[in-house]
């Protein structure tokens, strides 16, 4: 069952269990259940003043709160003019910029369509979280997609990775992750104790690669396995690491930058 059936499918049955309870229950308010991820918008102004010249000019970015499962993570999103119905849940690499490193590539694929939303995971930015929840990060990707299932509607979910966020993307998707695809870009190969290899025989949704064999050979070698291993389309980068390879220092899409956007849009 794809993301938009399902989705159909749930809406149809909450809409039954809504009219059920009408009948008993008129005075009630609706309202979001905290733990399903449902978030709170805290403005565009504070990614801004945050993210400083990593802010894309002339795009509207929400600032939002996904909280759940006593965790809550910083996001910000961003929407399309005209949407295609796909959504991106974007992790980043290591650092203190965080979910910033993504907005510009996040702005440019939104021209084509596709709704962004940048998180900054457990231990990052300025999400906080347990400390056992930290590498659970499937569940942190879960209250991103629930923000999307609750606001956009999208029919396709990919979830992309920079470096850590790569390594992140796979370990995600392979305990389960209910997105459609899923791009690692440069990401080492192991995180948190998994080694990215022997968790690929659970890795089954359409997969991407991005590699430079500038991060070394042994490192892009074990890339080149895990798609191997995966099914994963392998693609080349020509130097660089992370989400330096997808824009150049002027901030328009690289080759790789245009060939993800284009796996990403299905």
């Amino acid at each position: 069952m794809t993301r938009g059936l399902a989705r159909q499918v749930a809406a149809a049955v909450a809409a039954l269990v809504l009219l059920a309870g009408c009948g008993g229950a008129g005075d009630q308010a609706s309202s979001a259940d905290p733990a399903s991820g449902a978030p709170g918008s805290t403005g565009a102004r504070d990614i801004a003043d945050r993210c400083l010249s990593a802010t894309p000019k002339g795009r509207d970015i929400e600032g939002v709160t996904l909280t759940g499962d006593e965790m809550s993570l910083r996001g910000a999103l961003l929407l399309p003019t005209d949407p295609s119905g796909t959504a991106v849940v974007l992790l980043p690499q290591i650092g203190q910029s965080g979910l910033c490193g993504w907005l510009k590539y996040a702005a440019h694929l939104t021209d084509e369509g596709i709704t962004a939303l940048a998180i900054d995971p457990c231990g990052y930015g300025e999400s906080t979280c347990p400390e056992v929840l930290a590498p659970v990060v499937d569940k942190q990707v879960e209250l991103a997609l629930a923000h999307l299932d609750e606001t956009v509607h999208p029919d396709r979910v990919v979830l992309v990775g920079a470096s850590m966020g790569g390594s992140q993307t796979v370990r995600a998707v392979a305990r389960g992750a209910d997105v459609d695809a899923w791009v690692d870009v440069s990401g080492p190969s192991a995180w948190d104790g998994d080694v990215l290899l022997d968790l690929a025989p659970q890795v089954d949704l359409p997969g991407m690669i991005v590699y430079a064999r500038s991060d070394g050979d042994r490192l892009f070698r074990e890339a080149q396995q895990l798609a191997d291993a995966t099914g994963a389309t392998f693609v080349e980068g020509p130097g660089g690491h992370g989400w330096d390879l997808l824009l150049t220092l002027g901030g328009t899409t690289t080759r790789v930058g245009d060939r993800i956007a284009a796996f990403i849009a299905g």
